[in-house]
């Protein structure tokens, strides 16, 4: 994958994270970026929110062993705005 669709995806990925008290998934994660054109597998979503988790002020509720769910911390502005969809670099 050329580094700008990883950058792309990534950026893509932290602008589907909503402000907490609302939250999303990784199973949701996956559905909006396929429908974005991306070619990504549930597994590599769950590592790059985990890895983005580390840097970006976001939250992982843990619900049950299948269910996470996640959001960026009450209170964060609104820290990325991406305009759906974005053209891919050439």
């Amino acid at each position: 994958m050329p580094a700008a669709d990883h950058t792309a995806r990534l950026i893509h990925t932290l602008a589907l994270i909503p402000v907490a008290p609302e939250w999303t998934t990784a199973r949701e994660v996956e559905r909006r970026l396929l429908a974005l054109g991306y070619a990504i597998t549930l597994r590599t979503i769950e590592r790059d929110l985990v890895a983005l988790a580390r840097r970006f002020p976001m939250r992982r509720t843990v619900v049950d062993q299948r269910s996470i769910q996640w959001s960026s911390m009450a209170g964060a502005a609104s820290w990325i705005t991406v305009p759906m969809p974005i053209g891919r670099a050439a």
